[in-house]
């Protein structure tokens, strides 16, 4: 293996740092979008599960419906199917 010669740069470079100009930057905000945006992502499965849940009801009322319909439907022909006698 090769021997690698490690020198220090001299000490004026070292001790310098007058030519480093720092500045003091605030940290970040914490993002408060966090919590707003899992807010509306609750509110809205709620939402999602209120519709759905109302969807059911909607389709189970136009099943009953569309049952009524031809029950009615049936007894109107019923209906119509027996003579008026008109006189009586």
């Amino acid at each position: 293996m090769a021997a690698v010669d490690v020198s220090m740069p001299p000490a004026e470079i070292v001790g310098k740092g007058a030519d480093v100009e720092m500045i003091e930057v605030a940290p970040a905000p914490a993002p408060r979008a966090t919590p707003d945006l899992y807010a509306k992502m609750k509110s809205l499965q709620r939402q999602l599960e209120f519709l759905e849940i109302q969807e059911e009801y909607i389709k189970d009322e136009m099943h009953n419906l569309k049952r009524e319909l031809v029950r009615a439907k049936e007894e109107v022909k019923r209906i119509q199917s027996v003579p008026l006698v008109i006189g009586q």
